[in-house]
């Protein structure tokens, strides 16, 4: 499959999208005739601030929108109570911030609409923790703003961590990680923040959307969905940029948002915290659970 010129003339009114899996790719035009009615539909709680038009070349925001954005399919089952009360902390240590929960219709009805060009591919993904991977990717190139999996706590207004002039900040995870997947740095996909139209944000789509992840296979899921949609993809991506790409991204330090590793976060004991453990939280402003529920 060949994805040359794939963001070439995304939106141009006048052009087919160049990159689809459909035989007869659909004029965006068209599309956009009634993309506003469908969008009241789906969209509604948000409509005030989701972005119907597309920004240009030359118009990439400067700065990371205040919007919240989580997925959780609900699909097989409703999000854990555990999980809604972990949203919470976000929304109370951002309260200037809009928040979007996603659920499976919505994310679906984003992809279709949004990126029609892309939705038979999307749907055509190996696994569902795959598409739940991409869309996060697809809502923070349209959108921007942060992402966060549903299984990070916030401590403290994340806000501070966020440099400007950035086009991307992204969590790191702690060093025992990246020496398993021997890489310099492994970022993580569960804590990232963007403005719309982030170069690092479009290289990973192009990524995801490339022959070798929709026809790969012979690994273990754990393993090929982290090379294909998850960190280690990420990561690999981030060490191919080039010096003057890489100032554009900015990586955030495991001690402020990935305190404990995964062997940590098992061995804690609710309701308890080790000295060592209330150590590595002096820097903290979020911590990642590992909760893994996709495996």
């Amino acid at each position: 499959m060949k994805n040359t010129g794939f963001f070439d003339g995304w939106f141009d009114s006048e052009k087919r999208i160049p990159f689809n899996c459909n035989k007869n790719p659909v004029p965006i035009h068209v599309i956009n005739r009634n993309l506003e009615a469908d969008r009241r539909k789906v969209f509604h709680p948000f409509y005030d601030f989701y972005p119907l038009e597309p920004l240009r070349d030359g118009m990439k925001s400067k700065a990371i929108p205040k919007i919240i954005h989580q997925v959780w399919s609900d699909k097989y089952k409703p999000l854990p109570d555990f999980c809604a009360s972990l949203a919470e902390t976000w929304k109370e240590k951002h309260p200037d911030w809009k928040y979007i929960y996603w659920n499976e219709e919505m994310m679906n009805s984003f992809v279709d609409l949004v990126y029609p060009g892309l939705s038979e591919c999307y749907h055509s993904l190996l696994y569902d923790v795959q598409r739940w991977d991409a869309v996060r990717f697809l809502i923070l190139y349209k959108m921007g703003g942060m992402y966060v999996d549903f299984d990070y706590e916030c401590l403290k207004n994340i806000e501070p961590l966020l440099p400007e002039g950035k086009d991307c900040c992204i969590a790191t995870e702690p060093q025992t990680h990246a020496s398993t997947f021997h890489v310099q740095n492994l970022l993580s996909n569960a804590l990232l923040a963007s403005v719309p139209k982030s170069v690092f944000i479009r290289k990973i789509i192009y990524k995801i959307f490339s022959a070798c992840t929709l026809s790969f296979e012979g690994m273990d899921k754990f393993t090929f969905v982290l090379k294909t949609t998850g960190p280690v993809m990420i990561s690999r991506i981030y060490e191919s940029l080039s010096p003057k790409e890489k100032k554009s991204v900015h990586l955030l330090p495991a001690k402020n948002v990935t305190p404990f590793d995964i062997d940590q976060m098992r061995q804690m004991n609710p309701g308890t915290i080790k000295e060592e453990q209330r150590n590595g939280l002096k820097e903290a402003y979020a911590i990642h659970y590992f909760t893994c529920s996709w495996v």
